[in-house]
């Protein structure tokens, strides 16, 4: 695993067109601990990302290769979280440079009213799915700081 750290703590923001899979990031939950996080892959609502299990306190020896992930992936709205920084703090710290975007992982979305819904995977490639298989899969939509923390129950 070929990380690139970054002097982040001199960077006010990231522009959303710079964001990129394999981009590592933190935010913070309360003064001193921090979640970490990696950009899996682009959406057209913000990016796909897996938040890691357990908290840090020291951001400057971190070690992603053996950090789990804490449930299934979320839609950010990496445009308000880093190219603006409206919510919460949060922050692009280093980037995997050799990571690629799981193109076998079993993670999908939906979105749609009525019958008409449609199931979205992490490459955005859709299909249509009836009423109830849409009800079993999470809302196709962004979440800010907020949203994040309240799915991850630390909020």
């Amino acid at each position: 695993m070929k990380i690139k750290k970054y002097n982040w703590k001199e960077k006010e923001r990231t522009l959303l067109r710079f964001i990129k899979p394999g981009d590592i990031f933190f935010f913070e939950n309360s003064p001193g601990e921090y979640y970490l996080g990696r950009i899996m892959a682009k959406s057209s609502l913000g990016h796909f990302a897996e938040i890691f299990a357990n908290p840090v306190n020291n951001l400057d020896s971190i070690d992603i290769a053996a950090m789990q992930r804490v449930r299934e992936p979320v839609i950010l709205d990496s445009y308000s979280l880093f190219d603006r920084r409206a919510e919460g703090h949060w922050k692009i710290i280093a980037s995997q440079e050799d990571y690629l975007t799981p193109v076998d992982e079993p993670v999908r979305f939906s979105y749609g009213a009525g019958p008409v819904r449609i199931k979205v995977d992490l490459l955005e490639n859709e299909e249509s799915i009836t009423e109830e298989e849409a009800k079993s899969l999470p809302p196709y939509s962004p979440k800010g700081d907020f949203d994040v923390k309240e799915y991850l129950g630390i909020n």
